[in-house]
């Protein structure tokens, strides 16, 4: 029987996107693990949210921490190209937006150090990162040279 060739082709980690999904699988992890977490200050941060821990608090943190762990999951896996990137993009953005909207809005406009500018920031970089320095569209064209490169090196190195 004839074996096709299995061609793979190893993913760029270590930039900002897999950073960022780490933050978020950190934060879903914490959620996951005790979502009370989230109403305690950590460090010179205040604490995400004031007042005690509700059960139905507790819970929808727990949902929060599937959904970060997802996210974890897709910034670190998926290969940002010039279209699902920017797309990928205007999601951060949000985050970004609406964590900082939420942090400023529990203080009454006035700025304490929350985690929610932690998240901000975070997300603004990841979009920034999305947005501009996502990988080239690979055509048939360059998967055809990086597999004929790849295997002249292998006959080198079987030489």
């Amino acid at each position: 029987k004839a074996c096709k060739k299995q061609v793979s082709f190893t993913m760029p980690h270590g930039d900002f996107s897999d950073i960022s999904g780490f933050f978020c699988g950190a934060l879903g992890a914490a959620a996951l693990y005790d979502a009370t977490l989230f109403y305690k200050p950590l460090g010179p941060l205040l604490p995400f949210f004031d007042g005690e821990p509700s059960p139905d608090g507790v819970t929808a943190l727990q949902f929060l921490g599937s959904v970060l762990m997802f996210l974890w999951l897709v910034l670190f896996v998926n290969r940002w190209n010039p279209v699902n990137g920017p797309v990928a993009s205007l999601a951060t953005a949000g985050i970004s937006a609406k964590s900082a909207l939420i942090g400023y809005g529990m203080d009454s406009g006035e700025l304490k150090l929350r985690p929610w500018y932690v998240v901000s920031a975070v997300m603004a970089l990841a979009t920034l990162h999305l947005m501009f320095n996502h990988n080239p569209m690979l055509t048939s064209k360059m998967l055809a040279e990086k597999e004929a490169k790849r295997a002249a090196k292998k006959a080198a190195k079987n030489k």
